[in-house]
């Protein structure tokens, strides 16, 4: 997928932690490794996916950016990179309605 103007690398190395994040596909995380700053994400990434793909797993999509489905059977996963620590408190979404 082609980058539109202004959008940044989503792979360029942060000097703030990165989580990479293992969740059955719509649920609950099934395994969360911390990323250090400035550690390769993008390589990071790709031996996450590359480790699913040697024990089956099926890969849906070109891991192009960080965010990936898998699928054996009638298991689905997602596998991403995320800014935000997943324990941590839920985010808080702006609402028209809540006053």
């Amino acid at each position: 997928m082609a980058r539109r103007r202004g959008q940044l690398d989503p792979f360029i190395p942060s000097s703030q932690p990165r989580w990479l994040i293992v969740s059955a596909a719509g649920g609950n995380p099934l395994s969360v490794v911390l990323l250090p700053p400035g550690i390769d994400l993008q390589g990071a990434f790709l031996r996450a996916v590359a480790e699913h793909r040697l024990r089956g797993w099926l890969i849906e999509n070109e891991p192009n950016y960080p965010c990936v489905f898998a699928r054996q059977g009638d298991e689905r996963r997602m596998l991403t990179i995320s800014h935000v620590d997943p324990a941590g408190a839920p985010l808080q979404h702006f609402s028209p309605w809540r006053s």
